[in-house]
């Protein structure tokens, strides 16, 4: 079966906030090669996009990703996932997107109350 993840992501985006998607400010929470962002971006969705992964050889990959010579992603950060919950809680993302890293959350409850 082929990802599917970030067109299911862009729907979701899209059925919630109609037509004001493009100035959304977006957390990509394990954005690995950027495919979300960058699927995303294509799309006009997000004015700023920032990705977070805790490996460096896939956000490598993610820095690579451009559109029409911009980055995708404004920002892309080292740094595991509830670290960076933890130091950004006062911060507020319109879309937080969690695509196929709920599975590495350890206590799903106590992360959602960051």
């Amino acid at each position: 079966k082929q990802y599917r993840g970030h067109e299911l992501i862009h729907t979701a985006i899209t059925k919630i906030f109609d037509d004001s998607t493009s100035a959304l400010d977006i957390l990509d929470l394990g954005c690995g090669t950027g495919i979300c962002g960058h699927f995303l971006k294509i799309n006009n969705i997000g004015s700023r996009i920032i990705g977070v992964d805790i490996s460096n050889r896939m956000l490598n990959i993610a820095r690579g990703c451009f559109i029409k010579g911009k980055p995708v992603y404004n920002e892309l950060i080292h740094m595991e996932m509830t670290d960076f919950l933890k130091q950004e809680k006062n911060y507020l993302y319109d879309v937080i997107i969690f695509a196929e890293v709920l599975h590495y959350l350890h206590d799903f409850q106590a992360e959602l109350e960051l």
